[in-house]
């Protein structure tokens, strides 16, 4: 995949995507978030959950339901406001938890794992941000030792080219692998 130009290319790739290979390739994105060797599922208190919000995004709510009760879990409604808006994910369609506004505050000293959106990243662990997004800036808030961040992306995202940019991710999980950074 090629690095560069503002992402329009990719977003029209993944909205193209045939509804049954989408559908298939979630399934082992959700079973490889479920196996990341280095990371105790058991150990995780919080996690940061992202909805897609472009057409062909991978949708990983399977993953997100079937953790633990014990796991608090947090939905990014969307990452391209400021600040980002995160609430509790309902642990099924009929659950009427209340909406609650996230504060990295209120998870202090706790294990915090973010499933982070990809739009393009490389193997370092250098993501290409969405437009507009300001999910970096909210996840510096968390202290770096607290936080694990997971890049979910379809494989072709996964750029063998090295991008601009610090590395900003731990793993990276598409439908292929698991990418250890």
């Amino acid at each position: 995949m090629a690095e560069g130009g503002d992402g329009h290319d990719i977003l029209r790739v993944i909205a193209g995507l045939d509804n049954r290979w989408r559908r298939s390739g979630e399934a082992k994105i959700c079973d490889n978030l479920r196996h990341i060797t280095g990371l105790s599922w058991d150990a995780v208190n919080v996690v940061l959950v992202y909805t897609p919000e472009f057409t062909g995004e991978p949708d990983i709510s399977p993953f997100a339901l079937g953790l633990p009760e014990s796991i608090r879990r947090f939905l990014l409604r969307g990452y391209r406001v400021t600040p980002p808006a995160y609430w509790y994910l309902p642990v099924t369609d009929d659950d009427a938890t209340p909406v609650h506004r996230f504060n990295p505050d209120s998870i202090s000293g706790e294990r915090v794992v973010a499933l982070v959106p990809v739009l393009s990243c490389d193997r370092a662990g250098r993501r290409q941000p969405f437009v507009g997004e300001t999910l970096g800036v909210f996840l510096a808030e968390i202290p770096p030792a607290s936080l694990t961040r997971i890049g979910v992306c379809w494989s072709f995202q996964l750029s063998e080219t090295p991008l601009r940019g610090t590395p900003e991710l731990d793993f990276i999980v598409t439908e292929r692998e698991i990418v250890t950074v």
